[in-house]
């Protein structure tokens, strides 16, 4: 009979050992994730183009203080997930001080095109504003972010995350964990991003890919996709503080709910995101499963 122990929530959601890596680690999701993953042991790499927003994010929840009597540490890592040559270098940094991954996490995220006016417009304009998206800032861009992006760096750190199974702390291979959206599950536009939730769909099948190709015996890195509701996030308010973390009043963010005709009452918090993502980067029984916390807005807007 298993002791009562092995259900607390240290010893279930533990990483201590590990090894991580957070693309775009330095605000908002990415950060939170990261916060969660280094508080309960590991050793997180939060990546960035930006080494100021690293360094200044983990100057306020890097620290020991911070993370608490059982973390890990935070460490920066300048990595741009669309150049190929940035991330080898990635690569080699985790390869030399580490040898294995335990986890990572394609978080990296950014805008896509929205049209200026809608259809109460009329068809006419609203069919001129969606033509007038520029096909390259617009949709490949945030394609090649949001998409290529976590497919190259999957494919560069794939066999640290397999060397996990015999260097890692509990001998078994890493897992992937894609950040995707409630926008690339739902039948709305969300007033026109078809940009952005067509990158998010697209994040969400190449996770089932991998996860498919992944799973094999010989191999068995897990793979999983987690799509966030509303957060307070640099994407969705439009700023961050010099700690990484953004800030949404309510009447704002009420005001952002009513203009894509959503009647959620509030953002997700920190610690929601986190506990979805330990969950999904501990659980070695689920593969291939795209994790929605939205606060239950697509029952709303399927």
């Amino acid at each position: 009979m298993p002791s009562v122990n092995q259900f607390y929530a240290g010893p279930l959601f533990s990483c201590s050992g590990w090894v991580a890596v957070v693309t775009g680690g330095g605000t908002g999701i990415g950060l939170m994730a990261a916060q969660a993953l280094a508080a309960n042991g590991a050793k997180v790499y939060i990546t960035g183009r930006r080494q100021a927003v690293l360094e200044a994010a983990i100057k306020t929840h890097g620290t020991p203080e911070a993370l608490g009597e059982h973390g890990g540490q935070m460490v920066p890592l300048v990595m741009d997930v669309t150049d190929k040559e940035s991330i080898q270098k990635a690569v080699k940094v985790v390869e030399g001080q580490d040898g294995f991954l335990s986890v990572l996490i394609n978080n990296a995220g950014m805008e896509g095109g929205r049209p200026t006016h809608g259809p109460d417009a009329g068809m006419e304009a609203y069919g001129k504003a969606l033509f007038a998206e520029d096909p390259q800032k617009d949709w490949l861009t945030p394609y090649m972010c949001m998409t290529v992006g976590p497919y190259l760096c999957s494919a560069a750190f794939v066999h640290l995350l397999a060397a996990a199974g015999t260097k890692g702390p509990v001998k078994r291979p890493g897992n992937i964990i894609n950040i995707s959206s409630l926008s690339g599950l739902t039948k709305w536009s969300q007033n026109g991003q078809f940009a952005y939730n067509c990158a998010k769909a697209a994040v969400i099948q190449l996770s089932k890919l991998m996860a498919t190709d992944l799973c094999a015996e010989e191999i068995g890195i897990r793979v999983n996709n987690l799509a966030p509701g509303y957060f307070s996030t640099e994407l969705t308010t439009g700023t961050a503080s010099t700690n990484g973390k953004s800030s949404w009043p309510i009447d704002e963010f009420k005001a952002e709910m009513k203009r894509v005709h959503s009647n959620a009452d509030r953002p997700g918090t920190d610690t929601e995101m986190g506990s979805g993502i330990l969950f999904l980067a501990t659980n070695d029984y689920v593969n291939g499963h795209t994790l929605l916390i939205d606060g239950g807005l697509l029952l709303r807007h399927p």
